[in-house]
């Protein structure tokens, strides 16, 4: 599990997050026991790396995106936000479409807003 966790796949930096959050209560003995100072350590590592990175423009809004999927949705949706000028983006989507792509941004805890406007047929996101 500690290998698995100490990956350098992001949505795995997030999942080890979430278990440094969990296992926060622990003794110290027991975490270590666990593995999680190692987990720690790695977590730390990537986010000072992440910290590190040049500071971007004030008027570039794009977001990199972490590694995943890249259905038909997911390649509109990463063209969108790797665009440094756009910033909003309605986009009308059927239920189970617009699911997927809002289920997407939560997953990888995205900067970004999403709202579904109720009106006309697809609701557009």
């Amino acid at each position: 599990m500690v290998a698995f966790l100490r990956s350098d796949n992001d949505d795995l930096l997030v999942c080890a997050m979430s278990a440094l959050r969990a296992a926060h209560a622990a003794s110290r003995d027991t975490r270590r026991a666990a593995g999680l100072d190692v987990v720690s350590r790695h977590c730390a590592a990537r986010l000072a790396g992440r910290l590190a990175r040049p500071i971007r423009s004030a008027d570039d809004w794009s977001i990199e995106l972490p590694e995943g999927r890249h259905c038909e949705l997911c390649q509109t949706l990463d063209s969108f936000l790797a665009d440094k000028a756009r910033r909003s983006f309605e986009w009308p989507l059927a239920e189970q479409r617009r699911r997927h792509v809002h289920a997407r941004i939560d997953q990888h805890e995205l900067p970004v807003r999403h709202r579904t406007r109720r009106s006309g047929r697809p609701y557009t996101s």
